[in-house]
């Protein structure tokens, strides 16, 4: 079972319930949302976990999380850690999900703004798998 201050990542499932003329019922579907690391601030009742990414809060049950492996606890303190300086370049970034993401400026929160494959976007820095490349602006 998990303990408060445990790093965890969502599974990729969630429950859902699904009413038919015969019922309702309580099923797991994949979810789409990306899994990123995240800390548990704490269990709640009927073992509801309390978890938050530093900048929200959600809620699991335990079956919809697995504890973090070792590497990615790293690539979350990796990416807390990284300093950018959108004064002097632009950055070149791995997401989670596979995707990648040129950054150009960043707000007084987290979101970092830049350009992604369709168009100008947003994300939070929680996202960020790596930095690939560093451009200096001219």
């Amino acid at each position: 079972m998990f303990k408060v201050g445990d790093k965890v990542v969502p599974n990729g499932f969630r429950y859902k319930v699904d009413t038919h003329r015969y019922g309702t019922y309580l099923i797991m579907v994949k979810w789409e949302e990306e899994s990123k690391v995240v800390t548990v601030e704490s269990i709640g009742e009927n073992n509801c976990i309390n978890v938050t990414d530093g900048k929200y809060e959600f809620i699991y049950h335990p079956s919809e999380l697995r504890i973090a492996t070792e590497k990615e606890i790293e690539t979350l303190n990796e990416t807390k850690e990284q300093k950018f300086d959108f004064n002097n370049y632009f950055y070149v970034l791995a997401l989670n999900d596979g995707k990648r993401f040129i950054a150009t400026c960043r707000d007084f929160t987290d979101e970092i703004y830049g350009i992604n494959e369709n168009n100008s976007a947003f994300i939070d820095k929680g996202s960020i798998k790596k930095i690939i490349a560093i451009i200096p602006k001219q």
